[in-house]
């Protein structure tokens, strides 16, 4: 996402700058962001259907005060990514992406037999980085603790990190969930810490 303090965005961006341009590989995903600005009447947000291995500049993307990259920074070619946002960019870049595992859980696909490669965490991309010769800052953010509504809420929030599970592991994950859910109040959690912590980098382009 994009977007330049002297125009617009979306919420809760919306009411604090005046224009965004929001940039994403799946319509769908775009279709639902004009769904929700056509909703709540928001008029400052531009969409472009637009990849990490696009030319934003054939695009006619031009250059923005603050560009982030909240947790889709995940190109190809991370070097040219990197490059392509700290061009767009006037003033600020702000990067949100994962630590270790980040959303996903490594128990749950140990339990379906299914190998994880959550990708390279935020580490990596710092010292990336560092080799270019930005000095970022970063900062870390915990989420609360998951909690679910019931079972079934708990198996579908599960199975997005399996994507289309199959039959075995879904009755796997059923297995994982009756031995490892537990009732707390009127919600229900996992009998484990499970609370991702993402980090956040960013950099100042006045500073070299």
């Amino acid at each position: 996402m994009i977007w330049d303090a002297d125009r617009a965005s979306w919420p809760p961006l919306s009411g604090l700058v005046r224009q965004i341009t929001a940039a994403d590989f799946s319509q769908g995903v775009l279709d639902a962001l004009a769904e929700e600005c056509k909703t709540r009447n928001i008029t400052n947000i531009t969409v472009r259907n637009l990849a990490w291995e696009d030319d934003w500049q054939a695009a006619g993307i031009e250059r923005h005060d603050v560009v982030l990259a909240s947790r889709s920074l995940v190109p190809d070619d991370l070097r040219e990514a990197i490059v392509k946002i700290d061009a767009t960019a006037r003033k600020k870049v702000l990067i949100a992406t994962i630590v270790d595992d980040g959303p996903f859980d490594r128990r749950v696909f140990k339990a379906v037999g299914r190998p994880l490669n959550a990708g390279p965490d935020y580490i990596c991309k710092y010292n990336l980085l560092h080799q270019m010769g930005i000095l970022a800052n970063v900062n870390f953010i915990t989420q609360d603790p998951r909690r679910f509504e019931s079972v079934q809420d708990a198996f579908d929030s599960m199975s997005w990190m399996l994507h289309n599970p199959t039959d075995s592991e879904r009755a796997a994950l059923e297995k994982f969930l009756s031995l490892h859910l537990v009732k707390e109040g009127d919600f229900w959690a996992t009998d484990y810490d499970l609370s991702p912590i993402w980090a956040v980098i960013w950099w100042d382009k006045t500073v070299r």
